[in-house]
């Protein structure tokens, strides 16, 4: 009785998850024997946000996405804030010490004391 219920779009999702054939030809979207965990992370997430796109009517914080994959001409002259490229300075804002470098140019804190403590190889 509640499969009746379904819409199309998902009914149709759910019986290709069920058959393992979601994403039709394209195989990275499916389940498959020895495959790469990140593989089937990245599977699940994309099929995860696909069942959430299709279940969601009431769009809210999810109509930009929908909008990117369903009308992303509707972009064009959108504004889409992001995360600013270096965050270094509002660290430095938000935690106080001395900030050091080191020989590969990454910035490190030493807090408290003002001394180094510990010893670390820079990757």
């Amino acid at each position: 009785k509640d499969c009746q219920q379904l819409t199309n779009e998902l009914n149709w999702t759910a019986r290709a998850l069920l058959a393992n054939t979601q994403g039709g030809p394209l195989e990275q979207l499916q389940v498959v024997p020895k495959q790469k965990p990140l593989q089937r992370d990245i599977c699940a997430l994309v099929v995860h946000a696909a069942v959430v796109f299709i279940t969601r009517k009431d769009t809210g914080l999810l109509s930009p996405f929908l909008n990117m994959l369903n009308n992303c001409a509707a972009l064009m002259n959108a504004y889409l804030p992001t995360m600013p490229d270096d965050q270094f300075p509002e660290v430095r804002t938000a935690l106080s010490g001395i900030y050091y470098q080191c020989s590969r140019g990454h910035p490190y804190l030493v807090t408290e004391c003002g001394r180094p403590m510990q010893v670390y190889t820079c990757a």
